[in-house]
């Protein structure tokens, strides 16, 4: 189900709109609405929102504005606007701000349906299209699950595998396999350079073409340069401990020899049935994830991706892809750290850097708040006026008396 969020400063809009929809014809469901955009912000901080449908016009913050900061958390989610104003301008924003449809009040159900019909086909080509990393904390959440509800062999082999794959046993042998890439940072900037959320998908590919797709894998912990994975034999090919060490061995060297990175094969556990390896599975991923992330630095990792791309449109998505964590997590587990939410602090370091170019340039205004990254002139001017008390014209009008 796509989860939607409604935001209307009239309750009576939003009552309509939650009731006089059969929002599971689209695949969706309402987890929330909110009268106030600041809190509707704050939702979207800490959880999944595919579509957001607003009103234009809102006391203190506009939908153009929530939208835009919105696109910082989540470069994923699609747009709905809501408008009683056919205004040009309001259009010429929403399309800057690639809104997926603008649909005017007094609100016509049939065509906001039609709208909804629409943006259904537009949230499934984003998830199929969403594989990479995220494929596989999605993957790994759900394995995780079903570790813990203790199901039966048969029913974790149906919704785990999903795809019909054929096993010769009831209750086939499996094992845990762990992976250690080495120097993953130095490897990710100079040697594969194609992102870590392909690398991942690339790793998952090797797997399977080493054991001939013989055995189906489940990762079930992934944390940076750590993976973790349940492995289920679909034959007799791979029914001994020393068979499953002979393919770590095989799948080391493949890795290091296609694409050239350094993983270590740190742990295998071999079960002859799949129901000793559920327990055992969960006892050993099922470590607090605080206590796994103390090996790496993500933050360290995260304000270097943020210093060399805050010009650019990046958002907590992408932030999050590149330490391979999901975007509310890694959120929370920021702010924990740092004292600052993540969207906080690429503000302010793109205001900081706008207040070194307006110290050390020439360039117009408008000019600089581009090049730092903010698209809204309003929103750049009530950051930098918060920070500094005064606009940015007038603290060069300062600096330069």
């Amino acid at each position: 189900m796509y989860n939607v969020v409604l935001v209307d400063d009239e309750e009576y809009i939003l009552d309509a709109l939650e009731n006089s929809i059969n929002w599971k014809q689209f695949n969706m469901n309402i987890p929330s609405r909110f009268s106030i955009t600041e809190e509707a912000l704050e939702y979207t901080k800490h959880h999944d929102v595919d579509l957001l449908i607003t009103d234009i016009k809102m006391p203190n913050m506009t939908g153009i504005e929530l939208i835009e900061q919105v696109k910082q958390i989540n470069d994923e989610t699609v747009y709905i606007i809501l408008s009683a104003h056919d205004s040009f301008e309001y259009a010429i924003d929403a399309l800057k701000l690639s809104v997926f449809d603008y649909v005017l009040k007094p609100l016509d159900f049939e065509k906001l349906e039609e709208t909804l019909k629409n943006a259904e086909q537009k949230l499934k080509q984003i998830s199929r299209s969403t594989d990479s990393c995220f494929s596989f904390i999605k993957r790994t959440d759900s394995a995780l699950s079903l570790l813990r509800q203790e199901l039966s062999v048969a029913d974790f082999i149906n919704d785990i595998t999903n795809d019909g794959t054929v096993f010769e046993k009831e209750d086939p042998p499996s094992f845990i396999i762990k992976l250690n890439l080495n120097n993953l940072s130095e490897y990710l900037d100079n040697v594969w350079k194609h992102g870590i959320d392909r690398l991942y998908s690339t790793i998952s590919y090797f797997l399977e073409a080493v054991s001939e797709k013989k055995i189906v894998f489940i990762p079930v912990t992934l944390m940076f340069s750590e993976l973790v994975f349940v492995a289920l034999c679909t034959d007799g090919s791979y029914d001994t401990e020393e068979k499953v060490k002979t393919f770590a061995s095989d799948f080391k060297n493949v890795i290091s020899g296609y694409i050239k990175a350094d993983a270590d094969v740190t742990d295998i556990y071999f079960f002859n049935s799949l129901s000793q390896c559920q327990k055992a599975a969960y006892m050993y991923v099922d470590i607090p994830i605080e206590k796994r992330m103390e090996n790496y630095d993500y933050i360290e990792i995260a304000k270097k991706y943020i210093q060399e791309h805050f010009s650019e449109d990046i958002s907590l998505t992408q932030i999050s892809k590149h330490v391979c964590l999901s975007p509310s997590y890694f959120s929370r587990y920021f702010k924990n750290k740092t004292g600052k939410n993540i969207i906080d602090y690429i503000n302010d370091l793109r205001i900081e850097k706008s207040k070194d170019l307006i110290v050390s340039t020439n360039e117009n205004i408008i000019t600089i708040y581009k090049t730092v990254g903010f698209k809204s002139k309003n929103h750049y001017y009530r950051l930098f006026k918060e920070r500094y008390g005064v606009t940015p014209l007038q603290y060069r009008t300062t600096i330069t008396e």
